[in-house]
């Protein structure tokens, strides 16, 4: 004689799937997310760092520029890890001399990048600064542009 599962049975087993599935992927997303702005952040140590070498050696920072290397700095970065997106999304940005900063490099977001979320970027200041988008070495300028300060 042949056993075969009922419908119930079937049913309930999807239900108990369905229910780990909820409780496992958000905690997995958060997990995705923190991985994100922790190699975000790290990369941006290095650059901060090679940025501040590149000024000892040169008497000067980086030019600006977003996507595209600044001139010279290939010589202390790896030219892919700036030219390709941040691991947060938007492409990295180097600004010298604006808004009473002397030099600072972060991220850049182009029109409606879908990656731009402004509470993340606040999770990112509570993480290495001081909460508050609007002083300390995590900086907003403008609506967009995301920096760590290199030099004041």
């Amino acid at each position: 004689m042949r056993r075969a599962f009922t419908l119930i049975e079937i049913l309930i087993v999807v239900l108990i799937l369905g229910l780990l599935a909820a409780i496992v992927i958000p905690q997995f997303l958060d997990v995705t997310g923190d991985a994100q702005r922790t190699a975000f952040v790290n990369s941006a140590r290095i650059f901060v760092a090679a940025a501040k070498l590149y000024e000892l050696d040169h008497g000067e920072y980086p030019d600006e520029g977003h996507g595209e290397l600044p001139d010279g700095f290939g010589h202390y970065i790896q030219s892919n890890k700036w030219e390709s997106a941040t691991p947060i999304g938007g492409e990295w940005e180097a600004k010298v001399d604006t808004g009473g900063i002397t030099a600072a490099l972060g991220v850049h977001y182009e029109g409606g990048d879908p990656n731009h979320d402004p509470a993340q970027m606040l999770v990112i200041d509570e993480m290495v600064d001081d909460g508050d988008l609007a002083t300390g070495a995590f900086r907003q300028f403008g609506d967009k542009h995301y920096f760590f300060i290199v030099a004041q």
